[in-house]
């Protein structure tokens, strides 16, 4: 029983759902803070002529979403690098690939702990 060919639909599914939960965190992201900031009342006249206000909107529109992006963006790599050690251990290079994953995995609790309000 080739262990490759059960485990590659898994992985597919897991990386397709990643991608799907990606792309609506940044438009649900999108969509609340463009209600926030543009809901508020302009304090100054710049502000009020819109300029400031798209600035400051896609300053927190970043700012929200690349946290977010970032974890996504490991898991992604993760799976990916899954994948990678799965062949690898078929062609017996296990060893190579291993301190790249395990610092992928530090990588991705030293983010999870430093941002806290993200789940993995």
């Amino acid at each position: 029983l080739d262990i490759l060919s059960l485990i590659t639909p898994w992985l597919m599914v897991k990386i397709r759902m990643l991608l799907i939960s990606f792309f609506s965190s940044l438009h649900s992201s999108l969509d609340v803070h463009h209600v926030r900031v543009l809901g508020r009342r302009p304090q100054s006249h710049r502000q009020r002529h819109g300029r400031v206000r798209l600035r400051h909107l896609m300053l927190r529109f970043f700012h929200i979403t690349v946290d977010g992006c970032c974890l996504l963006f490991l898991r992604f790599l993760l799976l990916l690098l899954i994948l990678l050690a799965l062949l690898a251990l078929r062609l017996t290079l296990l060893s190579s690939l291993l301190p790249l994953l395990s610092l992928l995995i530090l990588g991705t609790v030293v983010l999870r702990a430093r941002l806290g309000r993200f789940r993995l």
